[in-house]
């Protein structure tokens, strides 16, 4: 049996098990969803005695699917965009340098980005791109805009299928100094749309997880794809809750993404994505 027919095999047999398990975590959500409204208090109840701050949760339940995508290869063609200083790395991703010179006002908005993205040449597909501002950060000497593919209006979030434009000051204005850029190509589902969890489903999950601090601060929650399984350029991926969560330990403020997986609830961590080489 060669290689493409036991990797077709494993998708299939992880989408069955998947499957299975969201079955059961149907049941589950239809028991939590007759929860009395005075136990949902007390959920809100606990967040607020442990100081967490959260603006109002959503309840609303969206819909998204398992997917599978291919990574492009880019080398090709970014010969023929203008860029230089060309290096591809392992996993797929180009890094380049534009050679045209582009600046941005430091108030940068989506206005401007989708602007750049209009007249950029350095910017393989530009147009497929959207703009992620709760992923993006500017500061004093430099920032990063960053960018993703998306299907059906969900984006892909994880940090192998985003594209990010380093950016430096210069005489007060963002100069565009790098390009690492990912492409997914042949997204397609593999299978019918499902009803994901609500935002506030997502912030219950992980405080029951414990990944949430006292006296944190919730910033953003966003939905998208996030990739579950590895095989080579071809990729499983799932709908996500990214939640952006500050803490403070000793006067220093940090921010974690903390995800979770947007069809049964679990809390996504760096050893859930399974990888699978060729040689396997």
């Amino acid at each position: 049996m060669d290689f493409k027919n036991i990797q077709n095999i494993f998708i299939a047999v992880f989408v069955i098990l998947n499957f299975f398990l969201f079955s059961i975590f149907q049941e589950n959500r239809a028991k939590y969803d007759s929860v009395s409204s005075q136990a949902k208090s007390n959920i809100e109840y606990r967040l607020e005695k442990d100081d967490i701050e959260v603006d109002s949760l959503s309840t609303k339940h969206q819909k998204g699917y398992y997917l599978s995508a291919e990574k492009k290869a880019l080398s090709d063609e970014f010969k023929s965009l203008d860029v230089k200083n060309i290096v591809e790395s392992s996993n797929g991703e180009i890094k380049a340098t534009p050679t045209n010179v582009v600046y941005l006002d430091k108030k940068v908005d989506a206005a401007a980005v989708q602007e750049l993205l209009k007249k950029s040449t350095s910017i393989y597909n530009a147009s497929d791109y959207s703009y992620l501002p709760s992923f993006s950060s500017y500061g004093k000497k430099e920032g990063e805009i960053v960018l993703a593919q998306s299907y059906k209006s969900l984006p892909f979030l994880d940090e192998n299928s985003r594209t990010s434009l380093d950016l430096t000051v210069i005489d007060d204005l963002y100069k565009f100094t790098l390009i690492s850029q990912n492409y997914l190509i042949n997204i397609k589902p593999l299978r019918e749309a499902e009803d994901l969890i609500s935002e506030r489903e997502a912030v219950i999950a992980l405080y029951n997880n414990l990944r949430i601090p006292e006296k944190s601060k919730i910033l953003s929650l966003q939905l998208g794809y996030t990739r579950i399984i590895e095989l080579n350029r071809e990729n499983v991926y799932v709908p996500t809750w990214f939640v952006e969560v500050q803490s403070e330990v000793k006067s220093n403020k940090t921010v974690q993404i903390e995800k979770v997986n947007a069809l049964n609830s679990n809390v996504i961590t760096e050893t859930t994505v399974t990888k699978i080489n060729e040689s396997d």
